[in-house]
């Protein structure tokens, strides 16, 4: 297996920061995280609200399941976000969160999603898409994102009538205050379902939303 280093994405990583700034507005900004470093990248977002918020890209960073190096554009850039935000597919920073942001691209768990030739604008752009057009009927698995889900999914059915759509809300809630504290600390199969099964609610109601509402 051949061995990799920066340098030998320096300038694909030159050209992706040229790309980038020549892209830089009043809402999206990048910097590097540290002077003449190309492999940690500063990004700052502006939201439609007035907020602003900072995320991490890596372009060299370790793997997390076998330590291995991984590179862009061999692999997609790790993203973190590190600004606390209540949005359905952005995951709080750390330590509540990890900073996930789901977009189907930076997935570890689906690589073959991932195409080398995705400019790192192009994630800029989907990010920033993604931060003021929030899907709630597709949240993250974790407390503060389904909460962020619920509140959109009832603001969005106001005014109209959907049969159980509160019920299914309302259960998803209560099971989410049941076992936010522990969230990822579980100790048996039964609990991680009924965790899980929150998710399910919450999915299922956005869609039931979707289905309903007019485009």
């Amino acid at each position: 297996m051949p061995s990799f280093s920066s340098d030998m994405w320096k300038s694909r990583w030159e050209d992706e920061y040229r790309r980038a700034v020549e892209t830089n507005s009043q809402t999206r900004t990048v910097v590097p995280a540290r002077k003449n470093d190309l492999r940690i990248w500063k990004g700052y977002l502006k939201t439609r609200d007035g907020r602003l918020h900072s995320l991490e890209l890596k372009l060299e960073f370790p793997a997390q399941r076998d330590g291995r190096t991984m590179f862009y554009p061999l692999s997609p850039p790790l993203v973190e976000w590190q600004t606390p935000i209540h949005h359905p597919n952005i995951q709080p920073p750390r330590p509540a969160g990890e900073g996930v942001v789901c977009l189907a691209p930076l997935d570890p768990l689906h690589p073959e999603r991932w195409n080398p030739k995705t400019h790192i604008v192009e994630l800029l752009n989907w990010i920033e898409v993604l931060v003021n057009s929030p899907d709630p009927s597709d949240p993250i698995n974790h407390p503060v994102c389904l909460l962020a889900a619920i509140a959109m999914i009832r603001d969005m059915a106001k005014g109209s009538p959907h049969e159980g759509l509160e019920r299914q809300l309302a259960e998803a809630a209560a099971l989410i205050r049941k076992y936010e504290r522990i969230w990822n600390n579980l100790k048996s199969d039964a609990e991680r379902r009924e965790r899980d099964r929150a998710w399910y609610l919450v999915v299922e109601a956005g869609k039931r939303l979707s289905a309903k509402t007019p485009k």
